[in-house]
C-alpha cells in the first residue's frame, strides 16, 4: 500500500505551523493473468480544509497529437467520441460501471451503484517531462463521481472510496461477478481474471491489525491470492 499525506504549509491561525490535512491511501495488485490491474483507494480529510477540486479516481488518459485528438469511449448503453479542448469544462455521467477506449483498454468499477465520469478540460494540462513550465498536452480524466468545486470538508470525510480494474482487450462480462467489500479498513474485490482464475485483492488501510476471509492483513498491507472459495 501507498500512503501520502497532504500538508497545509501556509497556515493561517497566528502560531500555527505545518499540518496534515487529508490522508490518500492506494493499494494496487497486478493479477497474475499478464492483463489486469486492480486498484482501491480511499482519501480522508484529517483536518477540515477546503479543496479547490476533488477528482474521484482521477484516471488520466492523454487525447492530444499522439492519437489524433481524439478517443471512443464505449459503455453500456454509452458510446462517445470524445476531441479535445472544449470551450469550456465538461463533465460526462456515462451512467456505466465500465468504460472501453479505443476497443482496447477497460477501466471498472467494482463499487456497486458507482458508475464512471468524463471530466473534458478546457485547457491543457500536462506537460514533457522535461519542459516543465510548458504544459502543452492534453488530458482528460475519467472518475467515480463527478467533481466538486470549491468543497469544504470536516475532519474524518471520506473524499475518495473506490475500486477500480483495468484490463485489455476484455471480454463483454468483464468485471460482471465482481464482488466488493466496505467493511471498517478493510476494502477488498474478487474478480475473475482473464486467465479464468479467481482472485482475491484485499487491502488494510487502517493502523491496526485487520481479520478478513481468515485472512490476518497487518496495517498498510495487502494481499492478492487465488480464492479458497
Amino acid at each position: 500500500n501507498s500512503c501520502v499525506e497532504w500538508y497545509n504549509d501556509v497556515p493561517l491561525g497566528e502560531g500555527e505551523g505545518k499540518y496534515p490535512f487529508c490522508r490518500n491511501t492506494v493499494a494496487v495488485a497486478a493479477l497474475p493473468d499478464g492483463k489486469t490491474l486492480v486498484s482501491i483507494e480511499r482519501s480522508l480529510t484529517i483536518k477540515e480544509n477546503m479543496y479547490e477540486e476533488i477528482l474521484p479516481l482521477n484516471f488520466p488518459m492523454p487525447n492530444d497529437l499522439f492519437n489524433g485528438g481524439t478517443r471512443r469511449y464505449t459503455g453500456k448503453d454509452f458510446e462517445y467520441t470524445s476531441e479535445m479542448l472544449p470551450e469550456k469544462e465538461l463533465v460526462i455521467d456515462t451512467n456505466s460501471r465500465s468504460l472501453t477506449i479505443d476497443g482496447r483498454l477497460t477501466i471498472a468499477s467494482m463499487v456497486p451503484g458507482q458508475t464512471l465520469h468524463i471530466v473534458k478540460p478546457s485547457r491543457r494540462s500536462a506537460h514533457v517531462i522535461d519542459k516543465k513550465d510548458l504544459k502543452s498536452l492534453y488530458i482528460e480524466y475519467i472518475t467515480t463521481a463527478a467533481p466538486k468545486k470549491f468543497h469544504l470538508a470536516g475532519a474524518g470525510k471520506v473524499l475518495s472510496d473506490s475500486a477500480v480494474a483495468l484490463t485489455v482487450d476484455a471480454p463483454d462480462d468483464f468485471c460482471s461477478d465482481a464482488v466488493y467489500t466496505s467493511s471498517g479498513n478493510i476494502r477488498a474485490v474478487k474478480i475473475t481474471g482473464a486467465d479464468g482464475v479467481r482472485y482475491l485483492f484485499a487491502a488494510n488501510i487502517g493502523e491496526e491489525e485487520e481479520l478478513f476471509d481468515g485472512i490476518t492483513i497487518p496495517p498498510g498491507k495487502s494481499v492478492l491470492q487465488k480464492c479458497i472459495k
